[in-house]
């Protein structure tokens, strides 16, 4: 008869340890699911700002590009433009002298 209380006392114990042990986890286990949940949402907030800033970065990149190139073709224009400017004063002026030369001999 005194090994019957004990049985059960030894049964109890261990079904109110594993009680214990069951709610603790639970408890650990919504506390991780809560931590794991903000984590995801922080990522999902992180992952659309660098989106954003993606598209900012694309934004400001491609019209500097054709902005140089605009540039870049000004600047051969020009560049082209006075040396045949330049070309046809240098024939002008050579033939401005050749005339004068001539009328300087007759």
């Amino acid at each position: 008869m005194s090994d019957v209380p004990f049985a059960e006392l030894g049964v109890m114990a261990v079904g109110g340890g594993g009680t214990v042990m069951w709610w603790l986890l639970r408890q650990k286990d919504e506390k991780q699911e809560a931590e794991l949940k903000q984590l995801w949402l922080k990522h999902d907030e992180d992952a659309k700002q660098l989106q954003e800033l993606r598209v900012k970065l694309a934004e400001e990149h491609y019209p500097k590009r054709e902005l140089d190139m605009r540039f870049e073709q000004i600047n051969s224009t020009m560049t082209h433009g006075f040396e045949a400017i330049g070309n046809k004063l240098d024939i002008l002026s050579q033939t401005m002298i050749s005339h004068i030369s001539n009328e300087k001999l007759k």
